[in-house]
C-alpha cells in the first residue's frame, strides 16, 4: 500500500513520552490471535542517546492512512525487553537492536494460576468469555487474593462480563501458566459440542494519554465481520481478483477420532470413565472406530467428564482447512477495507470459505527519501 505513514514513538516504562524515533533502520512486529506478539527494533548506532533505552521501554507504532485519523497499529503497546544488541550489517553500518513483546506477552505470559486444586479459582463453570476474565482478575487484577499481584493501580483493568460465550466447565488448572489456561478456555469454547463459538482475547491500549491497558474478549471475530453474506461492506478474496495468494485447502482425517474416552479422578480400576462417539464417522469404514483418550484425573464431577469427552471428540473431528495470504489491492487495503482480526470471505475452486485475518506481520524499513516503507503479510485461516 502506498501513502501510509508510520511514527515510532518511544516512552519510558512509566509511559512518559521520550521521543519520536525519526531514524529507524528497521522495525518488524507481528501479532497472532490469542497469543503473544514479537517486535524487533533496529536503529543506527550512535544516533540516539543510549540513556533513552532501558528495560521495559514502551513503543507505540502510529499508522496514518491518507484521509483517515492516525491510530495505534494492532492496538497494542510494545515492551522492549532484550538489548541493546550491537551488530555490523553487510554495508559496514553499525546497528543497535532491541527486542520485545506486546502486552499479552508481558502480562498474560508472565503469570501463573497461583492457586491449588479443587476450588473456585481452578475449577469453573461459566460462560467461556466470563471465565477468561475471571482467571485474569484472580491472577493479575482486582480479585487476586495476593494483593501484590493486582495490577489495577498500574493502569490494568479487565472489561466487564457480557456472557457472550457458551457455558463450559474447566478444571483443574492449578499452578498452570495463565496464558496457556486462557488459550485452553478459548479452544474449549470453539470446540463446544453444543454451541461452538470462536472466542478471542487480548490486552489492548485503552488510553493513549495514560497508557492504561485493558483485558478484553471477543466472540465471533476479533475485528469486523466483512463476510459476503453479512459484511458491511463485504470483503471477498480470490486469486482471480488478485487479492489472494498462497492458497491451500484440503481435508484431514488422519488424526480424527470417532470414539473418545475420558478418565476422571480415582486410581487403578476405580477411575470414573466418560465416553463420546460419532456414529456417522464410525460408519464411514469397517475400521471407522478410531479411539482417543483424554486424562481428566483432576475432574471429580461426572457432568464435567461427559462435557470434556464431547468437547475433545469435537476437537478431534475431521478438518477441512484453508490457509492463504492477502494481497493488497486498491479494493483490499489494510486499515481501509480490512485489518487484523477481521472476518472475510475467500473463494477458491468454486468453493466459498469464511476466513479470519489470524496473524499479521509488519516490516518497516528506512526509505531512501526518509520515512518508512511498509511490507505487510496477513495470514488467513478457516475454522471448519
Amino acid at each position: 500500500m502506498d501513502g501510509e505513514e508510520y511514527s515510532v514513538l518511544l516512552y519510558s516504562p512509566g509511559f512518559q513520552f521520550l521521543q519520536a524515533l525519526d531514524h529507524v533502520a528497521s522495525c518488524t512486529y507481528s501479532r497472532g490471535q490469542n497469543d503473544a506478539g514479537e517486535i524487533e527494533l533496529t536503529v543506527p548506532d550512535g544516533y540516539y542517546n543510549p540513556a533513552l533505552f532501558m528495560p521495559f521501554n514502551i513503543v507505540l507504532i502510529q499508522r496514518t492512512i491518507p484521509g483517515l485519523a492516525p491510530y495505534i497499529d494492532l492496538q497494542t503497546p510494545w515492551f522492549l525487553l532484550d538489548g541493546p544488541t550491537y551488530s555490523l550489517d553487510a554495508g559496514g553500518v553499525q546497528l543497535v537492536t532491541f527486542r520485545g513483546t506486546d502486552a499479552v506477552g508481558l502480562i498474560l505470559a508472565s503469570r501463573n494460576v497461583a492457586y491449588n486444586d479443587y476450588n473456585s479459582y481452578t475449577y469453573k463453570l461459566a460462560a467461556a468469555d466470563n471465565m477468561l476474565k475471571a482467571v485474569v482478575r484472580e491472577n493479575a487484577g482486582s480479585l487476586a487474593t495476593d494483593t501484590s499481584r493486582d495490577l489495577t493501580n498500574s493502569g490494568f483493568t479487565v472489561a466487564s462480563d457480557v456472557a457472550a460465550g457458551p457455558i463450559i466447565r474447566m478444571g483443574s488448572f492449578a499452578r498452570q501458566p495463565m496464558l496457556q489456561v486462557l488459550q485452553d478456555i478459548a479452544t474449549a469454547s470453539a470446540n463446544n459440542a453444543t454451541t461452538p463459538t470462536w472466542l478471542g482475547f487480548d490486552v489492548t491500549l485503552a488510553n493513549m494519554l495514560t497508557g492504561a491497558l485493558e483485558f478484553t474478549t471477543y466472540t465471533g471475530q476479533r475485528g469486523v465481520d466483512h463476510r459476503q453474506t453479512v459484511g458491511t461492506p463485504p470483503v471477498i478474496l480470490s486469486p482471480e481478483a488478485g487479492n489472494l495468494a498462497d492458497v491451500e485447502v484440503g481435508n484431514l482425517y488422519r488424526n480424527s477420532v470417532s470414539f473418545m474416552y475420558v478418565a476422571g479422578a480415582g486410581v487403578a480400576d476405580i477411575r470414573a470413565i466418560a465416553t463420546a462417539s460419532s456414529a456417522a464417522l464410525i460408519a464411514l469404514s469397517p475400521y471407522g472406530r478410531r479411539e482417543g483418550f483424554t486424562d481428566g484425573s483432576q475432574i471429580v464431577d461426572p457432568a464435567a467428564l461427559t462435557t470434556l469427552a464431547a468437547g475433545k471428540l469435537y476437537e478431534q473431528r475431521p478438518r477441512k482447512y484453508f490457509t492463504g495470504r492477502i494481497v493488497q489491492t486498491n479494493n483490499t487495503l489494510r486499515g481501509v477495507h480490512w485489518d487484523y482480526g477481521d472476518y472475510l470471505t475467500a473463494t477458491y475452486r468454486n468453493q466459498t470459505y469464511d476466513v479470519r485475518v489470524d496473524k499479521i506481520a509488519v516490516k518497516l524499513s528506512a526509505a531512501e527519501n526518509g520515512g518508512l516503507l511498509e511490507d505487510v503479510t496477513a495470514y488467513l485461516r478457516s475454522d471448519t
